[in-house]
């Protein structure tokens, strides 16, 4: 897996390391090409293919999606008390509110520059760009730049100097909503 590492609205580079901490997938960014040259020539071991087939196929039997999710989530809701939280929960949800205190006092970008001087990695930082949605790519000349929301996606696509959301083809109204919901963060629609 090749993450892309700038998109706004899509963390690849999360997914994609995680799959490769499970042994289920190699990973590297589109940023380091030595780093994609040396998993593609790991890639070509047979063994390496086998182990990674074969942790793939042991998740056959694991759960696979969100009903199972749901399930669990529904379940773990009618049980939950939050009087019952180990320390440990209870230290966790209070460093969540200092964070959101500290963020809210600060502002995102001194949290940023606060981040860094403690060696954390930094939250990406993007400023909304004013944008028209379209379903192509390509770009009509005009000065608002275009977002284009499209169903499927070419290598071409890829190398137009415009931002892309891309919703899967056949997904549920909820999916589409949901990808609605996540250019309206991102960008300022006009």
């Amino acid at each position: 897996m090749v993450a892309n590492t700038s998109t706004r609205t899509d963390d690849q580079v999360a997914r994609a390391l995680s799959l490769e901490r499970q042994n289920l997938a190699l990973a590297t960014t589109d940023t380091d090409l030595g780093s994609v040259a040396t998993k593609l020539g790991t890639l070509i071991s047979d063994q390496t293919r086998a182990e990674l087939s074969e942790t793939a196929g042991a998740t056959m039997e694991s759960m696979t999606g969100a009903t199972e999710t749901g399930v669990i989530a529904a379940a773990f809701a009618t049980t939950f008390d939050h009087r019952s939280m180990t320390l440990a929960q209870r230290a966790r949800t209070g460093v969540e509110r200092v964070k959101e205190v500290v963020r809210n006092a600060l502002g995102d970008e001194r949290t940023e520059t606060l981040k860094k001087a403690l060696g954390r990695q930094p939250s990406p930082v993007h400023q909304r760009a004013t944008v028209r949605v379209v379903d192509a790519t390509g770009g009509s000349g005009v000065e608002t730049v275009e977002l284009a929301v499209v169903r499927s996606i070419t290598g071409a696509d890829l190398r137009v100097e415009q931002p892309i959301e891309h919703v899967l083809a056949g997904s549920s109204p909820g999916y589409q909503d949901r990808r609605r919901e996540i250019v309206d963060r991102y960008y300022d629609v006009v």
